[in-house]
């Protein structure tokens, strides 16, 4: 028997626990695994995976039930979609959107505190979206708190008589519900368009549906399926001798993946700069995450010498930072207009020397400059010339000191914003807000005034990292200056989740994003990843 038969699977839901059906009859869904061995700790095959645990309010008695599912990115979780559907048996009309019943998300490292009854400690994270995908029993399952991940999607499949690790958190072959998860191995007998059967000593059980397998590739991990239906050999109170296993495939299904939990496709530096010009003194902050959920570190002055930095400052790749220089004094050897370069260490600031000179308008309007990863300078000129500028730092000279005209037309905009490998945001006076992509090899836009939303006016600046993310200077929370952020999925062509007033999540506010003042942040800070 080289697969499952969908035909012959059933289950139902009786006093909360997934109980099956008469075993000469039918299969059920893996609900942890029998004859494995458990595992703990972060670092291993246990390390993404998660309990999930489901309660169904009912007229007379609440149902409750358990799954295990695998941590993807940071807050994403892939899963089975039956552990989320009412009838099991109908996932695929399992609706997407905000999941409404009550969930506790436990990771595996954390199982064995127990709480009265045996079950799994509370945690203060649950699900709280799902996103099914309708042709195999999958879902995505976003968390609410972030999680963190070093999942290794597979993006080939997996072959005949490959030997696989499955994790799973639900019953073993001794424990109704165990306090580790246990991981056992399979090997590959067949594989199918969007499911492959799995064979061994071991088997998934109950509360083991949604959990992983993975293999080894080259000494990492990677997750090539979802557990789904299983004969459950071995498990507590099952007397089958049959050991197929169901695992749904996600090698193929990657762009999907992708698309759907979108912060899967960014990585950022463990430290981002961030650079503000505060009345003419600069000031080094570095935040450990984009969103600035984990914290900021002290300011530091890297200009100890004095309010020298009266023009407009741009932070680029590798270490670079450009400054418009505005005259400070008669003594000043710089006049206004000289681009200055800088190159930066931490908060250690090097260089300084003139590379050119007729800048001034970005004096005057300096939204009109930008600076992106691969050190690109785009500036709009007084003709509405888009132009772009690259410096060799190794010969120490512009590869075109007049600069490439990309576009022209572009009085229009008061505000560009470079968040990428030659992705502008482009902003209107009356706030509207238009993302740009130009491919420079081939010097043709892929994407040209794409309309990313309305009311950007709000904000004095519009800075990034890179990889879709804008920070917003200008607002308020509360009566203090608020720096915000937001996050463009150009996968799914779509904003992220915006806070309650229709602003961007707040990334920090106090006296140091005062209106007046001028901020950027490293442009390859955060990159958009690839399979």
């Amino acid at each position: 028997m080289n697969s499952i038969s969908r035909r012959v699977l059933r289950a139902v839901l009786v006093g909360g626990v997934t109980m099956a059906m008469a075993a000469t009859v039918a299969a059920v869904p893996a609900s942890a695994i029998s004859g494995g061995t458990p595992v703990t700790g972060f670092d291993g095959p246990a390390a993404d995976v998660v309990r999930i645990s489901i309660e169904k309010s009912g007229t007379y008695m609440r149902k409750h039930h358990e799954c295990t599912g695998v941590v993807i990115s940071r807050y994403w979780i892939l899963s089975s979609a039956s552990c989320f559907a009412d009838d099991p048996k109908q996932w695929q009309n399992l609706p997407a959107g905000p999941y409404k019943l009550d969930s506790i998300v436990d990771r595996a490292g954390y199982m064995d505190a127990p709480r009265p009854g045996g079950q799994v400690q509370s945690s203060s994270t649950y699900i709280q979206e799902i996103v099914p995908r309708r042709d195999r029993d999958l879902v995505l399952a976003k968390a609410s708190d972030p999680l963190g991940s070093r999942t290794k999607l597979a993006t080939t499949p997996p072959a005949l008589g490959q030997s696989l690790k499955i994790v799973g958190t639900g019953r073993t072959g001794t424990e109704w519900i165990p306090k580790q998860a246990h991981a056992a191995d399979v090997s590959v007998t067949a594989v199918n368009p969007t499911s492959f059967t799995v064979s061994g000593n071991s088997s998934t059980c109950k509360g083991d549906a949604g959990g992983p397998a993975f293999r080894d590739n080259n000494g990492t991990l990677e997750l090539v399926g979802i557990h789904g239906p299983s004969w459950q050999r071995g498990c507590l109170g099952v007397t089958d001798t049959r050991s197929e296993s169901t695992e749904v495939r996600v090698d193929d299904i990657y762009d999907w993946i992708r698309q759907e939990a979108p912060d899967l496709a960014i990585q950022c530096d463990e430290e981002i700069d961030i650079f503000t010009n505060r009345g003419g003194i600069l000031w080094r902050d570095y935040v450990e995450d984009y969103r600035a959920e984990i914290g900021w570190s002290p300011d530091t002055n890297i200009d100890a010498y004095g309010p020298s930095w009266l023009g407009a400052t741009y932070a680029g790749g590798n270490g670079l930072l450009w400054e418009v220089h505005r005259k400070v004094n008669a003594s000043d050897p710089f006049a206004n207009g000289d681009l200055r370069l800088w190159r930066r260490n931490g908060a250690a600031l090097a260089g300084g020397e003139r590379i050119g000179s007729g800048w001034t308008p970005q004096l005057q309007s300096p939204n009109r400059m930008t600076v992106d990863a691969e050190g690109r300078i785009y500036t709009i000129t007084a003709a509405g010339e888009l132009r772009s500028y690259v410096w060799n730092d190794t010969t120490r000279s512009w590869v075109n000191p007049s600069g490439d005209v990309m576009d022209t037309g572009w009085l229009n905009y008061n505000s560009i914003t470079a968040a990428g490998d030659g992705v502008i945001y482009a902003r209107t006076a009356a706030g509207e807000l238009y993302r740009f992509k130009y491919n420079h090899t081939t010097k043709q836009w892929v994407q040209r005034n794409k309309s990313a939303g309305v009311g950007w006016n709000v904000f004095t600046q519009i800075f990034s990292p890179g990889a879709d993310i804008l920070y917003g200077l200008g607002t308020k929370e509360g009566s203090n200056p608020a720096l915000r952020w937001y996050r463009y999925y150009p996968e799914s062509d779509r904003w992220g989740p915006s806070a309650p007033d229709g602003l961007g999540y707040v990334a920090d506010y106090g006296p140091d994003w005062n209106t007046t003042y001028r901020a950027t942040a490293d442009p390859g800070g955060c990159r958009l990843t690839r399979p």
